[in-house]
């Protein structure tokens, strides 16, 4: 081996030493691999004191993760064994985005080891100095918005004087002021002796903080001087990392499929009204007297600065916390599916990083239910819930009336409303046969407080309706397919080694498995490139379903979202752009009256056996024309309560609307009939005239 290494000719090697005056704190060259897979081969890496460095590179080329090896020492060189002693790395990233920790924020920060010793008062200075108030220090953790929850990570870093940032998409979460503030805080005085490696596919934020970019390629990193704009013109195929619509990749949403009773897409089929919300230890409410709605038919962006209450509106709308008491319950349509992607996305998967995406999805929707969805807060049963269960029923059918309910096992529809199968339990807790299961109507179970065991029932039937592919590895692999995530991380795999992209696509695919009718999607475009962003944009404008989104990303839900619904910490909420759903309405309208019309040229004609066609005439009944008056005047009235905000009478609206063309049709056809009959007679009696004025005038002569 040493003689064959010495027969090699040895190659020069020119080294990229970037400008500045900062000390060079290393000059390494290193392979990285991740898994199975090369990410790095053979490449130099050269960085000085005081400078930004931006890490670009296609979704999964390795960049979070050659940070992740610089902060824990992995990388042989960066930094050197004497100079680790001197420097403090700090990796940011969303460690805690998910946290549910009940600690308030200023003991969270007193955990750190290395925090501990700084004390309190200086823990306490220093949060406040960073825009925190009094209340945020004490809130716990679990009260947090991400956006506070990143500012946190920033402050730890902030307080640990670290000598090299890492930091990884620290825009995400953040409202524009907050972005502002990072800005001012990296380019600063604060920074001017720290080095700072970021990954973001914020293009403006690092337009203004770049001093140099590290590019990947060819498995090599090139470094190039200067910010985001002088890096494109310098290499402009790196352009494509950073536009939304020029791009060739494809987001394919599944069809919902019908919902009972609901023949419009704008009816709405979840509906909040003058409800509000406060935290367990919060003086005051997060939201107060809020109402809203959501359709099929809905595009909606909800926007505000970190903290105002959006994802806490999506909680209680999704089901996931429940409003003050006191409130109206939230209506949602028993048959709706809806896809929840929350905030902190990974949030869903930390659990089962061991596992493929596709073994995710087969546990996560074994048993016909969504697991994620039972295990929400809501869907958890309280003590006070629990003894509800064991208070007696008295039914006079059989002998032994005195029984309890053990379970809802189904449900049907009758008289317009829906009935719950019971199956009884005797005092003691047994079960009673199945013979004997009867179904009670919904509004007796709901007077006794049987709200989640119907939730159960009416997500079980949902969740069969979109249930229609089954769960093996190919066809979940197909899903996926449509969803960006490729074989290679579908299906081999593993959730620990994919990029946050990645981990991104798999949480949305999954959660649209059941075929939402309803896709809600907390900041989506938090670690999603800009190929992955245009195909999510396009997939949301062609879907069939409605879509709600919280985004502080203009660029992204401008031109797919045209309802805006702000929420700017006054604990309401602003909605502009409704209107746009009366067009959406028209146009459906405008849809069933074409069809209307086209129905009779489909008929097919019809011949007897000897093959003469048949002439089939439609005799026109009377037509009550008092009924018409009374018709038009109950639809007026109609549209008159849909503009003030009551979307229950939509259905009704349609059905009317349809009867009235009808009886404006046939009475039509009446006019046409009676002006026939009038000229025919008309004509008839021209022609008797006739002969008897002839005769008449013959006389005369």
């Amino acid at each position: 081996m040493d003689e064959s290494e010495k027969r090699v000719p040895k190659r020069d090697v020119v080294l990229d030493i970037p400008e500045g005056e900062g000390e060079i704190l290393c000059n390494v060259e290193f392979k990285l691999a991740y898994g199975g897979k090369i990410l790095l081969n053979t490449t130099h890496f050269h960085v000085r004191r005081g400078r930004i460095y931006g890490l670009l590179g296609h979704n999964g080329c390795g960049k979070s993760t050659l940070m992740r090896a610089i902060s824990s020492g992995q990388l042989a060189g960066f930094p050197g064994a004497e100079e680790l002693m001197k420097l403090r790395a700090c990796f940011v990233d969303h460690d805690i985005d998910g946290s549910d920790a009940n600690t308030p924020t200023i003991d969270f920060c007193l955990q750190e080891p290395i925090l501990a010793p700084l004390g309190r008062e200086k823990i306490h200075a220093k949060l406040l100095e960073m825009e925190f108030t009094e209340e945020l220090i004490e809130k716990p953790i679990c009260n947090l918005s991400g956006g506070w929850k990143m500012k946190l990570a920033l402050a730890r870093a902030v307080l640990l004087n670290a000598d090299l940032l890492l930091l990884d998409e620290p825009t995400n979460h953040l409202d524009v002021q907050k972005q502002a503030w990072l800005c001012d805080f990296l380019t600063g005085p604060a920074c001017a002796h720290v080095t700072t490696l970021v990954v973001s596919h914020d293009s403006k934020f690092l337009n203004k903080v770049l001093t140099d970019v590290i590019h990947y390629e060819n498995m090599r990193l090139k470094r190039y001087t200067g910010n985001l704009d002088q890096f494109v013109e310098k290499c402009p195929m790196a352009k494509a990392y950073f536009s939304i619509h020029d791009t060739e990749m494809k987001f394919t949403f599944p069809v919902p499929g019908p919902l009972e009773g609901v023949k419009s897409k704008t009816k709405a089929i979840i509906q909040a009204k003058n409800i509000s919300f406060t935290y367990p230890g919060a003086k005051k409410p997060t939201l107060s007297d809020v109402s809203c709605q959501l359709s099929q038919a809905s595009r909606v962006a909800c926007i505000g600065p970190n903290g105002a209450g959006k994802s806490t509106l999506i909680k209680a709308l999704v089901g996931e916390t429940k409003p003050d008491a006191g409130s109206p319950e939230i209506y949602r349509h028993q048959n709706c599916r809806v896809a929840y992607v929350a905030q902190h996305a990974f949030h869903h998967i930390e659990q089962h990083l061991e596992m493929s995406p596709v073994e995710y999805i087969q546990w996560r929707f074994s048993g016909g239910l969504d697991k994620e969805q039972q295990a929400m807060e809501a869907a958890q049963m309280t003590d006070e819930e629990k003894a509800k269960l064991k208070q007696n029923f008295v039914n006079g059918i059989f002998p032994d009336c005195v029984r309890q309910i053990k379970q809802l096992v189904g449900r049907r529809s009758r008289h317009g409303d829906y009935e719950y199968e019971v199956k009884w339990a005797k005092q003691d807790g047994t079960s009673m046969e199945d013979n004997k299961n009867l179904y009670l109507p919904k509004v007796v179970l709901e007077s006794n407080g049987f709200f989640k065991l119907m939730k159960a029932i009416d997500d079980k039937i949902a969740a069969e309706a979109g249930n229609v592919k089954p769960l093996t590895t190919g066809c979940i692999q197909k899903h996926l397919d449509d969803f960006g995530l490729m074989e290679e991380f579908g299906t081999y795999g593993k959730m620990k080694n994919l990029s946050g992209g990645q981990k991104v696509k798999c949480v949305i695919g999954a959660s649209m498995w059941f075929c939402p009718h309803l896709v809600i999607l907390d900041e989506p475009t938090n670690y999603l490139d800009r190929d992955s962003l245009g195909a999510l944009s396009r997939a949301i404008k062609d879907f069939e379903g409605g879509v709600l989104m919280i985004s502080h990303n203009a660029e992204f839900f401008g031109d797919i979202a045209p309802e805006i619904w702000e929420i700017p910490g006054d604990q309401k909420v602003h909605i502009s752009g409704a209107e746009w759903m009366e067009a959406v309405r028209a146009r459906e309208l405008a849809e069933q009256k074409m069809k209307k019309k086209a129905a009779p040229t489909q008929e097919e004609d019809k011949f007897d056996a000897l093959g003469n066609k048949i002439e089939t005439e439609t005799k026109a009944a009377d037509v009550d024309r008092d009924m018409i008056k009374l018709m038009t005047k109950k639809l007026k009235g109609l549209k008159e309560r849909l503009k003030k905000g009551d979307a229950s009478v939509e259905d009704e609206m349609f059905e009317l609307e349809e009867k009235l063309d009808a009886a404006n049709a046939m009475m039509k056809k009446e006019k046409e009939a009676a002006k026939a009959e009038k000229e025919a007679q008309k004509k008839l009696n021209k022609k008797e005239k006739a002969p008897a004025d002839k005769k008449k005038a013959s006389k005369k002569k």
